[in-house]
């Protein structure tokens, strides 16, 4: 009789390959879906609601949550990769010049737009290969091997990628960190084919763009504030508010970047952003410092003056001419530069040389043309060369050696053609001693006649040249390179040493407790993952030590502080907010209002070392974290009201505003007369004229840390408030004797402006842009964000073509 046993062993081997290939279904395809679905145990992380759409694709959460994941870990690696290269390079005492490769920028957080950025990508990587472009694997290697600046090994990598894990808690391997770079270098190379393009500029907007920065107005202004006519608005209806409401709802209150410049947002936000609390320790770097200046001694100092003379070196003033270029003597009053002290005469019997030396600069300008620059003179990048060198002009060809021309219209390039040669001798006023030749004319009758001969005048008691030793070090209290004496400089060695001392002994007790912390946190993230990957077990309770920081803090001498709830903004301006991670290249140091709202980056209770410019430290753990949320119209419904209102104002002040300019123009008085007479002035008074100092469209911000370059940004010429670019350029583009009206970026005041001054007139400008050229400081930034606007324009046209729509707002703030 037919048993299920006898089934068995008779279809055994057919049951046997079904398992077989069961069992390769599931090591094959099973594992990506599990990296698919998120969390370990392939617990979903995220939504299946779609996030964003294209033609022939989309994302859905789940998708982009992984997406982003994948590309903190890509980002992370190429960091890793670089930092080592760095370290290494460093270590074996090698100068810095440069990488060989431009490092491919990967966005991986909100802030800098990472969803936008992983989708874009994307989309760039199909066009690449549908134009037949290839990453090669070998590609990928040189890449990462030039971003370690070649000092980075194969084993070194893997080590990195065993630490870095993917969605899933696994490492991340070889293969998947290549595909992810191949879809990123195939974006950058399909985006590198369009350079030419990119770096394409007119003549046209070469002079644009110098106008920006170099022409210049000043302006008298009559703000009208908005609250004024807050009164004359009607309440809205449920209909009105609620269309309003529902406009701005998700919106959260926070200022925006305008040009390099943060201004207050024009639109109102009702969505409650993320928060967090904080707990951290913080290390006093001036206490520390205090205490260290009392344990450095004075044999210390002397001994690190005689180890370091060379930091000491004194400059030789005898190699700049003129000792009156190093301003008065003490005593003597402070005078503008090249102006002489009161008294002084060609004939003072000091031992400077009538005429410049060879390589002396030439003599500073009459005073009443040494204060300003020729505005003739176009301004030049240090180091750049003149319009006329690019030219080839020959130094006998320049403008400066015209002999009618104005001593502030001379080239500094000009050389001093009319200066004795070096080994001329009508420099009879200048000691043998002080002179760079003086080992080679000492003891030489020849100069010893013609000196006799040609300085009849000098003094008897004057040392000939048979009088000067050979060797300037023979003199007493002379050596061959000058060192400023230790008393000088004693301050300066002492605060040094206990700057080190303190630094040292601040890192030494962070240290301590952050490894106390860590290996309380590691110990419970363990039993946290365990736990998540059971359903039936209970979450762990973080242990003692990092709940309560007090009994640390008593232990180290550290001082124990607690934050509220905090948004980014909120974080970013409290003392630990604007602090960098330590021990991370400046370049790459992020803040920890940054570290603190990325949950990768700062789970609960992780802790965190950061470091302040004043040198403290901070040990900073996130114990809680609130979720943004959208309230309902009725928990926030005076809020509402009120940006409603203002909103109407802020259109009945610019109305207001532009009658008053109208006026003014038409009485073609300044805005103080006419106020003063005129009728209707909507509260305004001759007193509330305010007048700018000249200021420019653009203005040079700070050095770019990447870039080594200036940035620009958006002027704000005070008083005005918030000016935004629509205000600036309404007061470029008046006439003489007009006004006009303009609200400020955020809509809170209307302004009434009349130009009170154009610097120079648009012949004069065109004469200085031509002469400038191609050298003037600011082309390269501003450049630049003409290769970003026409690169953002191409992108826009790509994601038109693709018909890519978000469902939702991307990198939505934190």
């Amino acid at each position: 009789m037919a048993t299920p046993l006898t089934a068995i062993s008779k279809y055994a081997g057919v049951l046997m390959a079904v398992m077989c290939v069961l069992l390769m279904f599931a090591f094959v395809i099973g594992d990506p879906l599990m990296q698919y679905a998120g969390a370990p145990g392939g617990g979903a992380t995220g939504g299946g609601a779609t996030v964003v759409s294209w033609r022939g694709g989309d994302m859905n959460e789940r998708q982009m949550a992984l997406a982003v994941r994948h590309r903190g870990v890509l980002a992370e690696f190429q960091r890793a990769v670089y930092t080592l290269g760095l370290q290494a390079a460093e270590e074996a005492g090698v100068d810095d010049l440069g990488l060989r490769i431009q490092p491919i920028a990967l966005p991986r957080t909100t802030e800098e737009g990472v969803e936008q950025d992983i989708v874009v990508n994307k989309l760039l990587a199909k066009r690449a290969r549908d134009a037949g472009m290839v990453v090669t694997d070998e590609m990928i290697v040189d890449y990462f091997r030039a971003l370690g600046r070649d000092r980075v090994g194969n084993e070194q990598m893997r080590q990195i990628l065993s630490q870095l894990k993917q969605p899933g808690g696994r490492s991340a391997t070889i293969q998947f960190v290549f595909d992810l770079m191949r879809e990123a270098m195939l974006a950058q190379r399909y985006l590198a084919s369009y350079t030419y393009a990119l770096q394409t500029i007119l003549p046209q907007e070469r002079w644009e763009d110098w106008r920006k920065l170099n022409e210049r107005v000043s302006v008298e202004a009559a703000p009208l504030a908005v609250e004024r006519f807050a009164d004359q608005v009607e309440e809205p209806s449920e209909e009105e508010l609620l269309e309003f409401f529902q406009l701005y709802r998700n919106n959260l209150p926070s200022p925006v970047r305008v040009a390099g410049v943060e201004l207050p947002s024009p639109t109102p936000g009702f969505a409650v952003p993320r928060r967090v609390k904080l707990s951290y320790l913080r290390a006093d770097f001036a206490t520390a410092l205090e205490s260290a200046m009392d344990e450095v001694t004075d044999e210390q100092v002397a001994q690190y003056y005689e180890e370091n003379k060379d930091q000491f070196v004194a400059a030789d003033r005898a190699l700049f001419g003129d000792e009156s270029l190093f301003g008065p003597a003490e005593g003597e009053g402070n005078l503008p530069f090249g102006e002489e002290q009161p008294g002084d005469t060609p004939d003072a019997e000091s031992p400077g040389p009538t005429a410049p030396e060879p390589d002396a600069p030439m003599d500073p300008a009459p005073a009443d043309a040494a204060g300003e620059p020729d505005a003739d003179q176009p301004a030049t990048e240090e180091g750049a060369p003149t319009p006329e060198d690019a030219a080839g002009d020959s130094p006998a060809d320049e403008p400066a050696s015209d002999p009618s021309a104005s001593p502030g219209e001379e080239s500094p390039q000009e050389p001093a053609s009319e200066t004795p040669e070096p080994e001329s001798s009508e420099t009879p006023e200048t000691p043998a001693a002080d002179s760079d030749d003086a080992d080679d004319t000492a003891g030489e009758p020849v100069e010893e006649e013609e000196e006799e001969d040609e300085a009849p005048d000098s003094t008897d008691d004057e040392p000939t040249s048979d009088e000067q030793p050979s060797d300037p070090t023979t003199e007493e209290g002379a050596s061959d390179t000058p060192y400023q004496p230790l008393e000088e400089v004693s301050d300066e060695i002492r605060r040094a040493l206990a700057t080190e001392i303190a630094s040292r002994k601040l890192e030494e007790r962070i240290s301590e407790a952050r490894n106390r912390l860590d290996d309380a946190f590691y110990k419970y993230l363990d039993k946290k993952i365990v736990a998540d990957e059971d359903p039936e077990a209970e979450a762990p309770e973080p242990p003692a030590i990092l709940t309560d920081l007090r009994p640390l803090a008593e232990e180290h001498q550290l001082e124990l502080k607690e934050t509220d709830q905090a948004s980014m903004l909120d974080l970013r301006d409290t003392e630990v907010g604007g602090t960098f991670e330590a021990n991370v290249p400046p370049a790459a140091a992020r803040p920890l209002f940054v570290l603190a709202f990325s949950p990768q980056e700062a789970e609960l209770y992780k802790p965190l070392t950061t470091v302040a410019l004043s040198g403290d430290r901070y040990l900073t753990l996130v114990t809680e974290r609130y979720p943004s949320e959208t309230p309902e119209l009725d928990e926030v419904r005076e809020q509402v009201v009120a940006a409603w209102k203002r909103q109407k104002a802020a259109d009945l002040a610019l109305e207001a505003a532009e009658k008053l300019a109208e006026r003014a123009t038409e009485s073609g008085k300044p805005l103080t007369e006419y106020l003063s007479g005129a009728d209707e002035t909507y509260g305004l008074e001759a007193d509330d004229v305010v007048e700018t100092p000249a200021f420019s469209l653009l203005q040079f911000g700070p050095m770019g840390p990447a870039s080594q370059q200036p940035t620009l940004e958006l002027s704000q010429p005070a008083p005005l408030v918030a000016a935004g670019p629509e205000l600036l350029q309404a007061a470029f583009d008046l006439e003489a004797g007009e006004a006009t009206a303009e609200l400020n970026y955020d809509r809170s005041i209307a302004y009434v402006l009349r130009v009170a001054q154009k610097i120079g007139t648009e012949d004069e400008l065109r004469r200085e842009f031509l002469r400038a050229g191609s050298n003037w400081l600011g082309r390269r930034p501003l450049y630049s964000q003409r290769a970003a606007r026409v690169r953002a324009a191409l992108v826009s046209d790509l994601q038109s073509e693709m018909d890519m729509q978000w469902e939702r707002t991307p990198d939505e703030a934190l």
